[in-house]
């Protein structure tokens, strides 16, 4: 497999809504890991046995829960001598008042740009990020071929584009998000992910710009 070169986090996603588990993780920094928890009580005991580098809580999962968790969040804190947790809070509505306990607040519906701010802010990122990474010998003579692949992929994302079959680009989407976790390729699989999802959708511009990002990331990774 392929390993990110010496950088690894982890956030832990407490959320009332499953179905942002594949979302919250395709707009996440390679390398970034995202543990899932759906209750209050999940997620203080997954807090007490891992160590995360942020703490992302639903406030819809229940306002007692909400004021709850953080407070015992900070008080086990308190005594065991631990560095403040940024808590972050997933709000629907601006109207929408949080405890105290928590350092910020990200909108829904979630936006790829508003989550990266909100990683960077609370999250040092290494700027090779995603770019260099290590294959095992197992499959590093496979690498190039998988890769050149790809950027035929893209190309025919462009065309099939231009052409408005959005069907062919949700097949394509969907074969990236699998070849990209068997090879190892996080962002592959992400961007994959996030063009099947807004194939589906018929949406053109979105589709656009995850094709010049996919050019990107294939002309910038570097494989040692």
């Amino acid at each position: 497999m392929l390993q990110f070169e010496q950088f690894s986090v982890k956030i832990l996603f407490c959320t009332s809504e499953p179905d942002e588990k594949m979302l919250l993780w395709s707009f996440l920094p390679d390398g970034v890991i995202l543990d899932t928890v759906g209750t209050g009580e999940e997620t203080l005991e997954r807090f007490k046995e891992n160590q995360y580098s942020l703490i992302l809580f639903d406030t819809q999962i229940g306002e007692k829960d909400e004021f709850l968790v953080a407070k015992k969040i900070r008080e086990h804190e308190f005594i065991s001598d631990l560095k403040a947790m940024p808590i972050v809070g997933i709000i629907s509505s601006k109207e929408k008042e949080i405890s105290s306990e928590f350092n910020d607040y990200l909108f829904r519906p979630f936006q790829q740009e508003e989550v990266f701010k909100l990683i960077t802010k609370y999250i040092s990122l290494p700027s090779s990020l995603g770019k260099v990474i290590t294959a095992d010998i197992d499959i590093k003579d496979f690498v190039p071929e998988f890769l050149a692949n790809r950027k035929t992929d893209s190309l025919l994302i462009i065309d099939n584009l231009k052409k408005n079959n959005f069907v062919k680009i949700k097949e394509l989407g969907h074969k990236m998000v699998g070849s990209g976790k068997l090879y190892g390729f996080e962002r592959i699989s992400k961007i994959g992910y996030l063009l099947e999802r807004e194939a589906k959708n018929e949406e053109a511009g979105p589709i656009e710009k995850l094709s010049r990002e996919l050019i990107t990331y294939l002309n910038q990774v570097e494989v040692r």
